[in-house]
């Protein structure tokens, strides 16, 4: 009896502890659900009319990982299969003084992938001009214009914010049926140019080579779109395209993002400058006159005025969705009339939030 007694007497006073354990664990269990971690964790941000893509870290191999949806990023420890091939991935710091985010870099030789960067938008200057690009693009196919676009950006399942995508020319290996020469970049700001390679890199390229062969590029005359889109550019300077094949005449590559800064940026040092007064050639030329407002299409004006505010309206719902998340609504308020410079004369604006 006695046994039996002292058992009745701890079980009754283990009760209390066990009720109160119960009770934080709950708790715990409630509060983690709301937590910020578990919010973004658990986000999804389709509504907002922007794709998601989610950027998952190799375990294994620092600098490499997976880019794709929200699928592909669901990967267990007893999976075998892999969502794809590997990228390599880095981070690229701030380079705007407008954000303590990093700026997402994304590269592959393969095909259908490329070089790409993911920018959160408060580094971007003109929140505009993004409209204005794809819409060309769509609008001329032939230009080739490189993808860019807005998109919801996860990385590791954790929502990491409203970002652009863009994606620089992309040229094929040798082996799957390019050249295995790459095209380059040429920046021309304040009468210097300087040059990148379609995979980021400042080597010695094609331009050198041609130069040093008493070759001096031609300026492919743009189309009247693609004037105007450049002269809306908020990046400073110029920049063009120049091919791996003769005759190497050089086109408008007008991208919303400034790729020195970027590479200074990334690797630490501004690539090497040439100055040389034939690149007037290019950056005084007639397109400069002629791309007016005058010199587009009654039927490109309607249907760009007619997009634009889908376009106002997803990208509102998307920057409030990153100022509530990041809790910088305020700063990105203040800085909406700031960011539309592109849309100057138009008559379109992108409202408030």
């Amino acid at each position: 009896m006695d046994g039996q007694q002292s058992d009745k007497i701890s079980m009754r006073s283990l009760w209390p502890a066990g009720v109160a354990l119960a009770l934080v664990c709950a708790v715990y269990a409630i509060s983690l659900s709301y937590s910020p971690l578990s919010r973004l964790s658990n986000l999804d941000v389709r509504e907002g009319g922007f794709p998601n893509v989610y950027i998952t870290l190799s375990k294994t191999e620092p600098n490499r990982g997976y880019v794709g949806d929200r699928r592909d990023s669901t990967i267990r420890r007893n999976d075998r299969k892999q969502p794809g091939r590997k990228w390599n991935l880095r981070n690229i710091p701030d380079v705007s003084g407008r954000s303590e985010r990093d700026i997402w870099f994304t590269q592959s030789k393969r095909k259908g992938k490329g070089t790409l960067f993911y920018i959160p938008v408060e580094q971007i200057s003109d929140w505009t001009y993004p409209f204005f690009y794809r819409f060309v693009r769509r609008h001329d196919p032939q230009l080739e214009l490189p993808k860019v676009s807005w998109v919801q950006l996860y990385v590791n399942r954790i929502y990491a914010g409203f970002h652009l995508r863009v994606a620089m020319p992309f040229d094929k290996r040798k082996k799957d049926g390019g050249s295995g020469v790459l095209r380059q970049l040429l920046i021309v700001e304040d009468g210097q140019l300087t040059h990148l390679d379609t995979r980021f890199n400042d080597k010695r390229g094609v331009y050198t080579d041609a130069v040093a062969k008493g070759i001096f590029p031609e300026l492919h005359p743009p189309s009247a779109t693609l004037a105007w889109l450049a002269r809306r550019s908020p990046i400073r300077g110029t920049t063009f395209l120049m091919p791996n094949q003769a005759p190497y005449e050089v086109r408008l590559l007008p991208l919303p993002i400034p790729l020195l800064a970027l590479f200074q940026a990334d690797r630490g040092y501004q690539p090497a400058g040439f100055r040389d007064e034939r690149l007037e050639r290019w950056t005084l030329a007639n397109w400069r006159n002629e791309a007016n407002d005058a010199a587009i299409s009654p039927e490109f004006w309607k249907e760009m005025r007619a997009e634009f505010p889908a376009y106002a309206s997803a990208f509102r719902s998307a920057l409030r969705l990153e100022g509530q998340l990041h809790h910088s609504a305020e700063d990105l308020e203040r800085a909406l009339p700031r960011r539309q410079l592109a849309t100057a004369g138009l008559g379109l604006n992108l409202g408030r939030l």
